[in-house]
């Protein structure tokens, strides 16, 4: 039994394994970092100065880490995730990062301890109306044993004393058709002209007939994500229309803030006739009607092959006679 180390209650593992394991775990680079916020949200008045403490944490397992804290702006992806923008290139009209400083860009934090980065913003008494919006982005420096690591913090500002203006815009809806018996997907492309961002924001699609009667309809929203100012976003829904017969039909696209509405725009498509059609009176290439047949062609050919036969038969007895005289 020298070839095994005893772990807990009769359990043995083979030393070798057990070196491996420990191996294994001095190779692997050994430092994490815990950020107590995703992003941070506050108000504040023009001409005002707020501070907010973000921590960063640095688990007893670890080895000491150095941060660098940068304050970048901020750039929207059509999918709603946010990037971080070089000051340089920095030209949003809404951007905080003018008004938004750290106290220390670099801090050092030991393992099993926790810093505070203390986060300022100073706006000025000019700044306007709605929202302003940054990135802070934390990362380590390189070290020994240090995981490369980076987070952005996204920034909202909201601009007390001021109106906020909650606008938006549908810019287009497109319709993907699909057959008869198929779903079509429909894409609506709505920006946010207002001066702040919108987060409880849902787009509904409602399918009409010719009459007016609605025939199906279906909503989706963000699910916790915000749209910033002069930015957009494209929602896509598949109503039900499997059930629909061929034929052409209105949807209407609309679009709510907060359950009021923003925009609405109405356009058509078409439901092209498919195998998987339902009864609608319109022929599909699959149902098509046989060309009607003559009562003639649906008669037996044997009894005109049998008379034939027989016609053959009373020439040659004629002329079988005739060589015999």
């Amino acid at each position: 039994m020298a070839d095994r180390f005893t772990i807990s209650r009769g359990g043995m593992i083979p030393v070798a394994a057990l070196v491996f394991l420990v191996l294994i775990g001095l190779c692997l680079p050994v430092s994490a970092l815990n950020i107590s916020v995703s992003q941070y949200k506050g108000s504040i008045a023009p001409g005002g100065t707020v501070n907010y403490a973000v921590l960063a944490g640095n688990s007893w397992t670890d080895e000491p880490v150095d941060l660098l804290v940068d304050v970048m702006g901020i750039y929207q992806k059509p999918d709603l995730q946010y990037t971080a923008v070089d000051p340089i290139k920095d030209t949003y009209t809404y951007s905080a990062r003018k008004f938004t400083s750290v106290e220390e860009n670099t801090i050092h934090v030991d393992k099993g301890e926790k810093k505070q980065i203390i986060l300022s913003f100073q706006l000025p008494a000019d700044a306007g109306a709605g929202g302003r919006y940054a990135m802070v982005v934390i990362r380590t420096l390189p070290g020994k044993n240090v995981t490369a690591y980076d987070t952005n913090i996204p920034v909202f500002l909201t601009i007390l004393g001021s109106e906020p203006t909650v606008t938006g815009s549908i810019t287009s809806v497109d319709v993907t058709n699909g057959a008869a018996g198929q779903p079509a997907t429909v894409t609506t492309a709505y920006k946010n002209t207002g001066n702040i961002h919108q987060e409880n924001v849902v787009n509904t699609v409602t399918i009409s007939g010719s009459e007016g009667n609605v025939l199906a309809t279906n909503s989706t929203g963000l699910q916790g994500a915000a749209i910033l100012p002069d930015k957009s976003f494209a929602f896509t829904i598949q109503p039900d229309t499997r059930n629909l017969p061929a034929g052409t039909y209105t949807i209407l696209s609309k679009v709510l803030i907060d359950k009021v509405q923003a925009d609405k725009k109405t356009t058509t498509f078409t439901i092209a006739p498919g195998v998987n059609s339902v009864s609608s009176g319109i022929t599909t290439p699959s149902e098509k009607t046989p060309a009607p047949v003559s009562p003639a062609a649906t008669k037996s050919p044997l009894p005109m092959a049998l008379g034939l036969t027989a016609l053959a038969g009373a020439f040659a007895l004629i002329a079988s006679r005739q060589k015999q005289n």
